[in-house]
């Protein structure tokens, strides 16, 4: 009888160990991941509040921001991106082509930016009266 009661005495002690083990590993990974989550949601606050204020210096329009995300995404079309940004220009209406447009704002970006590179995967609604046209950049390269 005396086997019975140790061996459940061991058996409970150990759960109780590897309870406080499970929640100390997961603490220490916690912490650390929720920290980096946070600081790299803020840098890229910053970056699309950035971007979208030298689109609005920059274009003769008015700029919406549409939205944003930050994290790992995967999609066929555009593949894995870690940070990506979409803003309306409305009412353009510049004689210039879009894509030229497009390049111009591109360029200014790079140059005034700070961490423009960070930003995978920028999506540039160019809407008009008429038609509506779409520009995409990955990694600062023009897609079309």
């Amino acid at each position: 009888m005396k086997d019975t009661n140790t061996n459940s005495k061991k058996t409970s002690t150990t759960k109780k160990v590897l309870t406080i083990a499970g929640i100390a590993l997961a603490f220490f990974i916690g912490i650390p991941f929720g920290y980096g989550m946070y600081h790299g949601i803020k840098a890229h606050t910053g970056n699309t509040g950035a971007i979208e204020k030298i689109l609005t210096k920059n274009c003769n329009c008015d700029v919406d921001f549409e939205f944003s995300s930050y994290g790992i995404h995967v999609s066929k079309k555009d593949g894995i991106n870690g940070q990506t940004a979409q803003y309306n220009l409305m009412n353009y209406n510049k004689e210039v082509s879009v894509v030229d447009e497009a390049s111009r704002l591109n360029n200014i970006l790079k140059n005034e930016v700070e961490s423009y590179n960070e930003i995978d995967v920028l999506t540039l609604h160019f809407i008009s009266e008429t038609k509506t046209e779409t520009v995409k950049f990955k990694n600062g390269s023009i897609l079309y």
